[in-house]
Formats: structure tokens, sequence, C-alpha cells
């Protein structure tokens, strides 16, 4: 009789287990995204391009009520910028200080469904990075910390390369959402990470990551690799295309 009791025990915890663990993957809820395109060619006219990011929110389950929030950052490829301040002496603005910042995001925008501050706190947002001011500063060190952070994120922020958007993504129902992002035509190339962030009531559910590439075609991409691989061909190159150049506007005029 106590064997038998003991294998009900066992059979109803683990029944209970099974239970628990169903239960759960039905009240778990996941992102998924997308973009339209994988892959942005910078040319010789290039002007910029857009890109279209659309997800949804995977719930096997129904879907609790109201809807999700999304947040969306795009790093792009690390960069370094000299950071010089400007400062008065005897009345005339000259470089002072400066610094070499290396392995800083070189774009950094932050688009959501509606203002940060009323999706979650403060601390969360910190440490998801969904504010400018929140990117990985950390080659900042030393005397003025506070200025030269400043000065770059404000400099990023001038060309629109770190911008935030509080109506950049639509939510579509309670499960689908889409986006828009508008790529500048002083763009880096390279590998950029799109990180989309579904939260609810201020916490964090899921993330999802998904990546695209910018590169540069045609005549610009030969004539960067040429500089880059074969300096003293490029320069060559410059020189005798300036030569022609003159010679020929000074033709020109002459026969004007």
């Amino acid at each position: 009789q106590e064997g038998i009791d003991m294998r009900k025990l066992t059979a109803f915890v683990l029944a209970f287990l099974l239970l628990a663990m169903w239960t759960g993957q039905l009240r778990a809820e996941r992102v998924v995204a997308d973009l339209t395109s994988h892959h942005v060619s910078v040319e010789f006219d290039f002007s910029g391009a857009d890109l279209t990011l659309f997800g949804a929110v995977e719930d096997t389950a129904l879907h609790a009520a109201g809807k999700p929030d999304i947040v969306v950052t795009i790093a792009g490829p690390k960069d370094s910028v000299r950071v010089r301040m400007k400062e008065n002496f005897a009345g005339v603005w000259i470089n002072g200080a400066r610094k070499l910042l290396h392995n800083l995001p070189s774009y950094y925008p932050v688009i959501s469904n509606r203002p940060v501050s009323k999706i979650t706190d403060a601390e969360t947002s910190r440490l998801l990075r969904f504010g400018l001011d929140d990117v990985p500063l950390s080659e900042f060190s030393g005397d003025r910390f506070d200025e030269f952070a400043q000065a770059f994120v404000r400099l990023k922020k001038r060309r629109k390369h770190y911008a935030a958007s509080s109506n950049g993504i639509t939510l579509i129902g309670k499960s689908l959402f889409r986006g828009e992002l508008r790529l500048p035509a002083d763009v880096q190339t390279g590998e950029y990470v799109a990180k989309v962030h579904l939260l609810r009531d201020g916490n964090l559910l899921s993330q999802y990551d998904t990546r695209f590439h910018i590169k540069k075609e045609g005549v610009e991409s030969w004539i960067y690799n040429t500089a880059q691989d074969h300096s003293l061909l490029y320069g060559v190159l410059a020189v005798l295309v300036a030569l022609a150049s003159g010679l020929g506007a000074s033709y020109i005029f002459r026969q004007a």
C-alpha cells in the first residue's frame, strides 16, 4: 500500500510539473522581426535610403490585455572620433583640449511606439540603452569627462546619426508592428545591428536581433578600394585627372 501511494505521489508531482511548464509556455510572449532589405548599396548618387522594419509578437495563448510596447535600437559600425574643445583665448576662439575616442557607435537611432519615459523606468532604459545619453562611451576617461561626452553626443545629434523617435513604430492590432528607418547620405559602410525589444508593463519580455549591411558599389567602390589598397596608384591618377581638367579648362577659355 505504501508503494502504491508513492507511485501516486510521483505521478501527481510529474503531472503538476508538466502542467506548470505547459502553462508557462502558453503565457510566454516572443517578438520576431525582419527588414525589407538586408543590403544597402552606396553609389556615386547615393542620397540616403529608407528601410522598413516589420514584426510580430508571438504568443501561443490569448494575448494579454492591451497592446505591448516596442523599442528598437540600431547600432552602426564602431568608429574613432577626435573631439576638440573650442576655448576663448584673448577674445579669439581656438582649438583647445582634445581626445581621440575609439569603438563608439557611428550611428545610433532609437525608435519606439511612444515615448520611452512612458514605456519603462529610467533604470531599465539605461540598462537597455534606450536613451541617446545611454550610448556606451567607455573610452571617455580622465578630466572633463562630462564635457567631452556631451560634445560627442551633441555632434552626432546634429548630423542626425543619433536620433530618437517616439512615433517611429506603428502597432497594428495587438500583435503586429512596423517601423520606418531613414539612413542619411553620409552614413558609414559596414554592419548594422537592429535590436527589437518587446516590453509590457515596463518589463522586458523578449528581444530579437536582425542585421543589415551598407556597402559601396560601382564607381564609389572602385575609388574607395583603390585609395585604401593602392594609395600610390590612386595618388598618380588623382594628379593626372587634375592636370587633364586644368588643361581642358585652359583650352576652353582660350577658344572663348
